[in-house]
């Protein structure tokens, strides 16, 4: 808010957080839990909350104090209306009313209602409930000034603008807000306790301000909004939960630690791996390129506050005779990069041992893999040599229990070997460089300084990724199949079937395409889900002949469009086999993506597999309303498009992907088809009679299919 009042000491009092903490009541006791300004002749006053993300606003509820004030005591309702509009929430009531007048009253007595929806067709009333979210309670919240609680009273909820601001892209957005666009949602300027506001359709944005159009004081107990989402992934071809807010700075690059790096065919592509990046902050690309470099803020530090050890430290007490701050191996991941704080040294520094090599380590406390580690050494002149001549170790423990003591039990992978001398060294390490702890050691016996070390990387999804073999039994097909009369042979789903073996009795039991394939042959397999792939594990046949039938062949990991073509989908490289092998263990490239997995061959030779796994982090999990389980969807769309198939459901929208969301988490939609004109969205079933499409074209609609 606009300012803030320190109150008396033991007085609870004022702070602009009260007015999102559930609490719609003006005291506890003696305390006064509302968002309180203080009076400012100079200043209009205002609180605002940050909904970190991007909404269409529909309804929002202010509660004032209801002890002074001259407020009415007396229990009023005011209804708004929108002619020619539907509403979008949980529908508690229908029945027939005479007029719309009529079903107004039957929501102003039902004590649930919050919206009287009247068809003047029909006679039918709708009542409905918002929905069941309140997207602005714990949200960060600011304001003009804090209220000093001796001064007198305001009619604090009248004279009022309600807000909604979509921010540019400063950086420092709360002190931007002006920057950005400006949406009005009419008040009722009386006072009261508490006032319902109705925003106008297409409202949107990331913060709510309520702004004083005088100097007088502003008191809010409870701020409450409701509204959707409108930016989740959906659209772009890719589904979950979470939702982001890009905004873009055409002919800039941006400052940062590099997380990934790929060719897209597009920004907006880019900006979907960034979206679906567990770390991503930022997606710059390059025109001229392609290259989509994938960034991160520097919150996104994974050794953060972790724990740390050292070979030896420093104490100054037994080396100088003096007391002060120093040393401790946890000042290399608190925050701060600078060597000193007053007299005290705040870096993490060994102890030098004519014996002993000098290293300092953090524990993750899980198992990532590592993009890049940005190591700080002193800002000061002195003993300028303490970082340098140290390698970076990357280390995936045993299963020992304790993990400290046995860290060289583990696999160590080598990021780095820093030879000369620096104040600052950014390193990128390898690709599939994964493990728990990360690191510093010398190879020689002189003091380590680390003022901070900074460790930026993707958590790998414990068993998801690691013990899960997301291809067992899922659909697979192939170019052609070899046919050899006499026994059962061949097929493409003995690839994935869990036997690893070549024979069972008379079967062959690996895929096998035809040897006089007339195209490059392949096989692949569907997910049915979008998928970080990580690992995939091949194996050829065991004994009897013909190596040669496992080599010369690529690795695609394949994120469809809604054509059948895998083709025309966007087609991320994984590997290239030369050389034929009976088992053959890929490690893809970080973030690498997708739903299809693809073997295909660069000759016409027949291609054999009998078994392939493969392992990832599944990345696009939703969960469904009012259940604990988590559904998976992938959607693509054909704008100008409607679905034929079976209708299983008929509902207003306020967009295409609110529509998606509706389909996703209904258990049997195979088609969401959203109507622009009407905003209808109708839910279908999968569509089965193969020898027909299932797309019939119209401008006036939108398809969105559930894979």
């Amino acid at each position: 808010m606009s300012s803030i009042y320190v109150p008396p000491e033991g007085y609870k009092c004022c702070n602009s957080e009260y007015a999102v903490d559930g609490e719609t009541s003006v005291r506890v006791g003696a305390e006064f839990l509302c968002a309180h300004t203080y009076s400012n002749d100079n200043q209009k006053q205002w609180w605002a909350v940050d909904l970190q993300n991007v909404y269409d606003i529909n309804v929002i509820h202010i509660n004032g104090r209801t002890d002074c004030c001259r407020l009415s005591r007396t229990n009023t309702a005011y209804a708004c209306g929108h002619i020619g509009y539907g509403y979008v929430g949980p529908v508690i009531g229908t029945s027939v009313a005479d007029n719309t007048i009529q079903c107004v009253r039957k929501c102003l007595s039902n004590i649930d209602c919050s919206s009287a929806e009247y068809d003047k067709n029909t006679k039918v009333c709708l009542l409905q409930a918002f929905g069941d979210m309140n997207i602005a309670l714990n949200k960060p919240t600011q304001m003009s000034s804090i209220y000093d609680p001796k001064v007198g009273e305001a009619d604090h909820m009248a004279n009022l603008d309600v807000e909604v601001i979509m921010p540019s892209c400063a950086c420092n957005i709360w002190n931007n807000l002006y920057e950005g666009e400006v949406f009005l949602c009419p008040y009722q300027n009386q006072s009261s306790h508490r006032n319902t506001v109705t925003c106008p359709p297409n409202t949107r944005g990331r913060f709510v301000r309520i702004k004083r159009k005088d100097t007088a004081v502003h008191i809010l107990c409870e701020v409450e909004v409701y509204g959707n989402p409108v930016n989740s992934v959906i659209e772009s071809g890719l589904s979950r939960a979470n939702t982001a807010y890009a905004c873009g700075h055409i002919g800039y690059g941006y400052l940062g630690p590099v997380i990934g790096r790929s060719l897209a065919d597009s920004h907006i592509h880019c900006i979907i791996m960034c979206f679906t990046h567990i770390v991503c902050s930022a997606a710059e690309y390059d025109k001229k390129t392609n290259v989509c470099t994938l960034k991160v803020f520097a919150d996104g530090n994974v050794a953060s506050k972790k724990p740390t050890q050292i070979s030896s430290i420093y104490d100054p007490r037994v080396h100088e005779g003096k007391d002060y701050l120093c040393c401790n191996s946890s000042y290399a991941v608190d925050g701060d990069r600078t060597s000193y704080k007053g007299d005290d040294f705040l870096c993490a520094n060994s102890y030098k041992n004519n014996s002993q090599q000098q290293w300092l380590a953090v524990d993750l406390h899980n198992v990532y893999d590592i993009n890049v580690i940005d190591i700080y050494g002193r800002t000061d002149d002195g003993n300028k040599y303490q970082l340098t001549n140290f390698d970076v170790e990357v280390i995936m423990t045993g299963c020992t229990c304790n993990s400290w003591n046995n860290i060289d039990e583990g696999d160590v992978f080598h990021c780095h070997f820093q030879a000369t001398e620096s104040q600052r060294i950014v390193i990128t390490c390898p690709n599939n460089t994964r493990g728990r702890f990360v690191r510093i050691k010398r190879r020689d016996t002189k003091i380590l300084t680390i003022c901070e070390l900074e460790v930026y990387g993707d958590p790998v999804n414990h068993l998801i990724e690691s013990d899960v073999n997301i291809a067992l039994n899922k659909p697979t097909t192939m170019s052609s199949i070899f046919v050899e009369t006499g026994y059962n042979c061949c097929h493409s789903e003995f690839a994935v079937d869990g036997k690893k073996e070549l024979r069972k009795g008379d079967v062959f039991i690996c895929a096998h395409t035809d040897r006089n394939d007339d195209h490059r042959p392949w096989w692949a397999v569907d997910l049915l889900n979008v998928y970080n792939i990580n690992v995939i594990d091949i194996y050829g046949r065991t004994y009897d002949c013909c190596p040669n039938d496992l080599e010369n062949f690529d690795v695609e990991i394949i994120m469809p469009t809604c054509s059948k073509n895998l083709d025309e989908g966007y087609i991320n490289h994984c590997h290239y086999q030369a050389t034929g092998s009976q088992r053959i263990t890929i490690n893809c490239p970080p973030n690498t993506r997708g739903k299809i997995v693809r073997i295909k061959r660069r000759d016409k030779k027949a291609l054999v597999i009998c078994e392939i796994e493969i392992f990832g982090g599944q990345i696009n999990r939703l969960p469904q309303s009012g259940v604990s389980l988590f559904k998976t969807a992938y959607a693509c769309g054909r704008i100008g498009y409607g679905y034929i198939g079976p209708v299983l459901d008929t509902s207003v929208a306020k967009n295409d992907i609110q529509c998606t969301r509706k389909c996703i988490t209904k258990t049997a939609c195979t088609a969401a088809e959203y109507d622009k004109k009407t905003n209808v969205c109708t839910l279908k079933g999968e569509y089965t009679n193969g020898t027909q499409s299932f797309l019939l074209q119209d401008i006036d609609k939108d398809v969105y299919i559930i894979h």
